[in-house]
Formats: structure tokens, C-alpha cells, sequence
């Protein structure tokens, strides 16, 4: 409801200090209203799908429904959200990077447990295999955030930072 709110009212709003910053939070509002969806589709199957801020009694939504809602929602929020490193300004946001990878998420959830090709998008359209693919290569190129060079290091008794104290 919250996300839906945000999204109706964000071009009532102004005061904003740049397009940017409105973007920026606007793509926060998609993701969350993605991620909130595909966790209650993980959790429930089919559920109703309310993407208004007007009170209805709306009865379960197909998950193909769903799905597509969701992938409409990680789209504009990739398209939106700007490429920019880590700060400790935006500590705790929602970030392109992670919209790409939740977007993988879903794909591979929704392409493995239905038995599907491709991810459908609220309005028309699908998403494919190489688009998520090229999704993936940005964050992994671009987001500054990669692998544990030791899957040991995982554990604070063998973290450097950290094993003095154990």
C-alpha cells in the first residue's frame, strides 16, 4: 500500500533537489513493490494483485499476472535508478545493482518453477534469458561488489578483521 501511495503522489511532489533524487526514490518505491510481491508469490502462490491505492476486494491474481507485474516493476526501476557507487548516504536504498539482481531472482524462480522460457511484463512483452544475462554482466561489472575471494573468509573466525576476537 505504501509503495502504491508513493508511486500515485511522487508527480504531486515538489521541492525535489534534482531529477535525480526523484528518479532515484521513485525506482525505490518500484523495487519494493517488486520484491514485496515476490515474496508474498514465493510464500502463497497466487495473491491479489493491488497495484492501486483504491480500496477494492480484488480476488486472487494469476501468478502469470503477478509475474509480470513484478518484472514491469524491476524494469522501471533499473531504468531509473542511476549506476552510482555506494556511498554512506545511500546505505540501506535500494540501487540499480540490486534491482538486476533480484530481477535474475525472479527470472530463474519464475522460469524453473513454472516450466517457462521467458518472464512476461505487465503491459505486453517478455523478458529473455540474455536480457536478464546482460543484466547480470553490469551489476557484476559495474556495481563494485563481487565475490568473496575465500569462501573461508565468510566465517568471523577466519576473517582477518575479526578472528582476534575469537
Amino acid at each position: 500500500y505504501r509503495a502504491n501511495t508513493a508511486l500515485a503522489n511522487f508527480d504531486n511532489i515538489e521541492g525535489w533537489e534534482s531529477e535525480a533524487q526523484k528518479n532515484q526514490l521513485k525506482g525505490e518505491a518500484y523495487f519494493l513493490r517488486a520484491l514485496f510481491y515476490f515474496e508474498l508469490s514465493q510464500l502463497f502462490g497466487e495473491v491479489p494483485l493491488v497495484i492501486s491505492v483504491e480500496a477494492q476486494n480484488l480476488p486472487k491474481a494469476p501468478a502469470d499476472e503477478t509475474y509480470a507485474q513484478i518484472a514491469s516493476d524491476l524494469q522501471e526501476a533499473i531504468n531509473l535508478m542511476p549506476g552510482s557507487a555506494y556511498s554512506s548516504t545511500s546505505a540501506g536504498h535500494a540501487t540499480k545493482w540490486a534491482a538486476e539482481a533480484l530481477m535474475a531472482r525472479v527470472f530463474l524462480f519464475y522460469t524453473g518453477y513454472y516450466q517457462k522460457t521467458s518472464l512476461p511484463v505487465a503491459g505486453g512483452g517478455a523478458i529473455e534469458k540474455n536480457q536478464v544475462i546482460s543484466w547480470l554482466e553490469d551489476c557484476i561489472s559495474n556495481s563494485g561488489h563481487d565475490l568473496v575471494s575465500d569462501f573461508r573468509n565468510l566465517w568471523p573466525y577466519t576473517n582477518e578483521f575479526t578472528a582476534v576476537e575469537y
